[in-house]
């Protein structure tokens, strides 16, 4: 039941083989959270000091040439870059074809929650109502 309704719900997906199903989605619902962030136009900023060796520093300068941005510019775009990323990667949990199909017959089936799931559901809500 559940897992028709995922298929119904992501039919756009080009040719994605079922276990990228749930990436599709999250990376679409980040895209659209880093939209608004960055067409707000933030009118603050804080500083943010790094020291890097030199051939880094030369090689991030000849990045910002070749890009016409300068150095602020670059690498607060590749922080952000690298910060959506590592989001992304903790939020979503990656599965092959044989652990989605596993997962999808779970979520199908009728049967009651065993005791180690009940004890994970409440660890779960423990730690979700405090953060």
């Amino acid at each position: 039941m559940h897992s028709e309704i995922l298929q119904r719900r992501c039919s756009r997906v080009p040719a994605a083989p079922r276990c990228y199903i749930f990436r599709y989605i999250a990376v679409q619902e980040c895209r659209r959270s880093i939209a608004v962030v960055t067409n707000s136009q933030e009118r603050r900023s804080e500083p943010l000091e790094v020291r890097v060796p030199p051939s880094l520093h030369s090689r991030v300068s000849q990045a910002t040439a070749l890009h016409g941005q300068t150095v602020a510019a670059f690498v607060t775009a590749a922080i952000q870059d690298a910060a959506q990323r590592a989001i992304d990667d903790a939020k979503v949990t990656r599965l092959n074809r044989d652990e989605f199909a596993e997962v999808m017959r779970a979520i199908d089936s009728d049967r009651e929650p065993n005791s180690a799931l009940a004890a994970a559901v409440a660890r779960h809500r423990t730690i979700t109502v405090h953060a």
